[in-house]
């Protein structure tokens, strides 16, 4: 306790939004993102100890998944993966008025004594390098509890070499973990290959991606069941609408097209979100130029 010290910390405000037309049926000639209405900021007073990532307050990829975020629903169950100090939970804590129930997770134990003074509002801290397999982290009939949300800006790091492990055991778990139309929400660099990642691994019913404006960072979401605002059945689609702040993509598909996608049989099935964003810009950029020929 003599190391911690205490700042203020603005958590972002909720971004109340509507799904447009193009992302309920497709995208169109000039679609428009997302309506948003901005709520003004929160701050708190913030516990940090030395040593914990981005200096145990909110860092710019945590700040790109919470602007990617709907606002959360009454009584949802969200897991704070890989938590740090807690800036994600706090957040939706602080948008849900502590109506969510919130259970964080971390493998280091100095941050997740951060998180506990940071989110008191917290159902359960797991200590953990990965899924738990303890009795606190069961339900009834030792059957893992199931989340509406599973959040995380996972390390994808260990030192200067990238390390996988962690975001990899969080995509193989993840779905018997979510209810039935839970959401997973990864956010990462852009060079990481998350997409193909929750191909290989994740077995979701769709997948979506929020690229930053910058190009830097990309939000992923996937999903178990039918998306929450998607009225389509087609077996693989992309409706992708393109605003000022971020660019949205997203792709539906059924267990055929995922096994072709995990075989790497060649087919793209369109234009693919489990695409890296980068290879997608390359190709859009190949079919601009084809255009403009």
């Amino acid at each position: 306790a003599a190391w911690a010290s205490t700042t203020l910390l603005a958590l972002p405000a909720c971004t109340a939004w509507q799904p447009t037309p193009e992302e309920v049926s497709g995208p169109s000639q000039g679609a428009t993102a997302r309506a948003s209405v901005p709520e003004k900021a929160l701050q708190r007073n913030w516990t940090v100890y030395p040593g914990l990532f981005a200096g145990g307050g909110l860092d710019v990829m945590s700040a790109a998944l919470l602007a990617a975020l709907p606002p959360p629903e009454k009584k949802m169950r969200v897991l704070d993966f890989a938590c740090g100090s807690g800036s994600l939970s706090a957040s939706i804590a602080a948008w849900s008025d502590d109506d969510c129930r919130l259970h964080l997770l971390d493998a280091d134990a100095l941050a997740l004594r951060a998180a506990r003074r940071n989110v008191p509002t917290a159902k359960r801290f797991l200590l953990c390098a990965g899924w738990p397999d303890t009795a606190k982290a069961f339900a009834s009939r030792q059957k893992p509890v199931r989340y509406d949300w599973i959040v995380s800006n996972p390390p994808v790091h260990r030192g200067q070499p990238d390390d996988f492990t962690v975001v990899r055991s969080l995509i193989q778990g993840a779905r018997k973990r979510l209810r039935r139309d839970g959401v997973l929400w990864i956010v990462s660099q852009e060079q990481v290959p998350i997409g193909r990642m929750l191909d290989a691994y994740g077995r979701f019913a769709w997948t979506s991606a929020v690229i930053s404006a910058d190009g830097r960072f990309v939000t992923w979401s996937a999903g178990r069941g039918q998306r929450a605002h998607d009225t389509t059945t087609s077996s693989s689609k992309v409706a992708v609408a393109a605003g000022d702040d971020s660019t949205m993509l997203w792709r539906g598909h059924d267990k055929k097209t995922t096994k072709q996608s995990r075989r790497g049989d060649g087919n793209d099935h369109g234009t693919c979100v489990s695409l890296d964003s980068s290879r997608l810009r390359k190709k859009q950029r190949r079919q601009q130029k084809r255009a403009r020929d």
